[in-house]
């Protein structure tokens, strides 16, 4: 994960956007639904500031290639449960 914060960052800081919000429009740009949360006002419309800008063909990249050596969880849109071959798998925490 520290790989796809640096690379969001990068991005953020020579856009002048937050990193969330950078990750948000990669999301959107892959065709990705985001799913946020926040109790916080300000948050809310940072999370809706994403549609003045576009990724650069080379920082969708450079994400890209962040997220692909960073472990992630993703939503098994097939059943609830996860794979037993799953590398987040562990057979005593799932019922």
């Amino acid at each position: 994960a520290a790989a796809v914060e640096r690379a969001a960052a990068a991005v953020a800081a020579a856009r002048g956007k937050s990193a969330a919000q950078v990750l948000l429009r990669w999301q959107l740009e892959r065709g990705l639904v985001p799913i946020t949360t926040s109790s916080r006002p300000e948050r809310v419309r940072e999370h809706f500031d994403v549609f003045d800008f576009a990724l650069t063909a080379a920082e969708l990249a450079s994400l890209d290639d962040a997220g692909a050596r960073a472990p992630a969880r993703r939503y098994n849109p097939v059943g609830w449960r996860d794979p037993p071959d799953a590398p987040w798998f562990a057979a005593d925490t799932c019922g």
